[in-house]
């Protein structure tokens, strides 16, 4: 998924990096891909609307809830999406 590749590419900035690194490791386990993922790609998307960077938030937030339909974050991630 986009969420996952980011995650493993630490393809942002900001302090989310470490907790997409750990969520990373964990991929292979299965945990990361339901848990962690999308938790920490919502963090990244609020991390990157206080910096300003809104159009990339959004497609953030459209990736998880496209990757994570089922993730306690998809609903929030689509409502979040659509004010920006």
């Amino acid at each position: 998924s986009a969420i996952a590749d980011r995650l493993k590419t630490g393809a942002s900035s900001g302090m989310a990096i470490t907790a997409r690194t750990s969520a990373a490791s964990a991929a292979g386990a299965g945990l990361a891909a339901n848990a962690l993922a999308p938790m920490c790609a919502y963090k990244q998307a609020l991390v990157l609307i206080e910096l300003g960077n809104t159009s990339k938030a959004q497609r953030v937030l459209e990736d998880l809830a496209s990757d994570y339909p089922n993730s306690t974050y998809a609903s929030s991630a689509t409502g979040l999406a659509a004010s920006l």
